[in-house]
């Protein structure tokens, strides 16, 4: 079984869970702790004491409202970078031969890889966390073309 690292809020999740609870009226820190303890069913005394998958669902809970393009998008991004991770198992200087390695601080090290990567010799030079969906699919074209002159050159 895979286990992974749990990583906590960052500060910029915590600035948006406030703006967002400020928006729909929640202003006092009870009722924000009353709220958040009801959604990810366990008990927490601050929003400090939250984990990124939970900021993340309250987040998109409190921000459900939104457009249904922009929650496609989102699908659409998470899965070209689902791609670009596993084409990058093909490109030697990235993660070739690494692939059975499960661990969750490898898993942690290929995405920072991928990450470096990007911000160094990516057409739109940024990590990819900050990349748009055109921008995404520009990299995953970009390796696809790395795989192919590999391939030609006489490599796997």
């Amino acid at each position: 079984m895979k286990t992974t690292i749990t990583r906590g809020i960052s500060n910029k999740q915590i600035a948006a869970l406030h703006a967002a609870f400020r928006k729909i009226g929640i202003t006092d820190r009870n009722d924000r702790i009353e709220y958040i303890n009801s959604q990810i069913n366990r008990n927490v005394e601050s929003t400090k004491e939250l984990t990124l998958d939970e900021a993340k669902s309250l987040l998109a809970g409190l921000y459900a409202s939104r457009r249904p393009e922009v929650a496609l998008l989102q699908v659409e991004a998470r899965n070209l970078v689902h791609e670009i991770y596993a084409l990058s198992f093909k490109i030697p200087f990235l993660n070739k031969d690494y692939s059975e390695l499960d661990s969750p601080e490898d898993i942690e090290m290929n995405k920072a890889k991928i990450s470096a990567w990007t911000r160094k010799y990516a057409k739109c030079r940024k990590p990819i966390s900050r990349m748009t969906v055109d921008e995404l699919y520009a990299v995953k074209i970009q390796m696809r073309d790395i795989i192919t002159g590999i391939k030609r050159k006489g490599g796997d």
